[in-house]
């Protein structure tokens, strides 16, 4: 394969080279969209995300590390790419639903149709935020659990329960 005119980097050296590509990862160190939902959840925001009907592919930090080692590992995994994830896809509602079981904390998410809150958040500037929270993106991870025979080591909730520590 020629990327701008060359062939890639393991077809000119002979090295092995072997992609992942995750979805959302949360855990210790996470940034962007996750730790803000994370942080807004923790300090009680009231969350108008209750009529989102979306599902979203996530991987937990520590499983992606796991996978990463075991890849480097396995020849099976070699020039290949493989999307990666937990194995369970949440909606946003559910997901602010588990951080507020963790944390004990009452939900405060109420219901305002989707449409209107991409148009709202058009008008800050907000339109691919808002559509990343509305919208789903789920990933097929079967090729790295077939061909590696890798499960991840957490549950979303073991995560979730992990990741809800670093959070300030």
């Amino acid at each position: 394969m020629l990327v701008h005119g060359r062939p890639l980097v393991h077809e000119r050296t002979g090295m092995e080279l072997t992609i992942l590509r995750p979805p959302a990862v949360y855990g210790q160190g996470m940034k962007g969209n996750m730790a803000n939902l994370f942080a807004l959840v923790k300090m009680g925001m009231p969350l108008p995300f209750a009529l989102i009907n979306n599902r979203r592919s996530l991987i937990f930090i520590e499983n992606l590390v796991d996978l990463l080692i075991l890849a480097s590992e396995q020849p099976a995994a070699a020039n290949k790419t493989y999307l990666v994830c937990d194995g369970f896809d949440v909606s946003t509602p559910d997901l602010i639903m588990k951080i507020s079981q963790i944390l004990n904390k009452k939900a405060l998410i109420f219901p305002i149709n989707p449409n209107t809150l991409i148009n709202f958040a058009a008008l800050l500037g907000k339109h691919d935020l808002m559509l990343r929270l509305c919208d789903s993106l789920q990933i097929d991870n079967s090729a790295a659990i077939s061909d590696l025979r890798w499960l991840p080591r957490f549950s979303i909730d073991e995560g979730l329960k992990r990741a809800i520590l670093t959070v300030r």
